[in-house]
């Protein structure tokens, strides 16, 4: 099962948070918009207080859980907000379910990280070898902000291991650089200094990940923030979201 919050209403706006993180990290958008908007927020499997934890944990299992519950409440017109693994999801969700999305934005949502085996499978086996350790190591690449990080570990510290592990492996295992091309829903892309460090290399990541459909117009590049922008830049994304949202 996937845990939903719900609040306001008006247009439907669905954020999916990332690996390790909680439905607590969209706290500063939610404070914006829930005046005028229908938000809904889920802590996915073995995150946040959602302690239930299946055996098929996977981003096309998650993706048919939330859609199926959008379907029951019968919403239509959807922006989906992702990140990171978070935005996988959101392609998957969009890809099955056309109809109903109407856009996705995306914040640093690798669309594929295969071909690296060797590597991805030594980063498996020394996650369960040494969770915390590898966990720590993997977060402090993502903010420089002493302080975010340490409200960040907190969380993906206290995230159940076998969820972690098992969408990770699976995040290793996917490629949705193909799919994301193919969506009927307009694209927005919010990418960090995590993602794309020298943006000289943005042209090369965009066309590694299928971004090249995304318009010039909605494509954002926060090259002075890390992974979490949407928290450390909160009120330069929360703007561009606004925009995004009136569009």
């Amino acid at each position: 099962m996937i845990d939903f919050h719900y609040q306001g209403s008006g247009d439907a706006v669905l954020f999916i948070h990332g690996l390790g993180s909680s439905s607590a990290v969209w706290k500063k958008q939610l404070e914006i918009l829930k005046e005028d908007y229908q938000l809904i927020t889920v802590d996915l499997h073995g995150h946040g207080n959602n302690i239930k934890i299946p055996n098929d944990i996977s981003i096309k299992q998650t993706a048919k859980l939330i859609a199926q519950e959008l379907r029951e409440i019968e919403l239509s017109n959807i922006t989906i907000v992702g990140h990171s693994l978070g935005g996988l999801i959101a392609i998957e969700i969009a890809d099955e379910n056309q109809k109903l999305i109407d856009r996705v934005v995306l914040i640093d949502v690798p669309t594929k990280q295969t071909g690296l085996t060797f590597f991805n499978s030594l980063f498996l086996k020394m996650l369960k070898r040494d969770f915390p350790m590898v966990v720590k190591e993997h977060y402090k690449k993502m903010t420089r902000n002493e302080r975010l990080l340490e409200e960040l570990l907190e969380t993906a510290l206290s995230t159940d291991k076998n969820a972690y592990y098992l969408y990770i492996k699976n995040l290793f295992q996917a490629d949705y650089s193909k799919k994301v091309k193919n969506l009927d829903a307009k694209i927005y892309l919010f990418l960090s200094s995590s993602l794309v460090e020298d943006k000289a290399k943005l042209t090369q990541k965009i066309r590694k990940y299928g971004y090249e459909r995304i318009q010039e117009d909605r494509l954002y590049h926060y090259s002075e923030t890390g992974h979490f922008l949407m928290v450390e830049s909160a009120d330069d994304f929360n703007r561009d979201l606004l925009k995004i949202l009136s569009d």
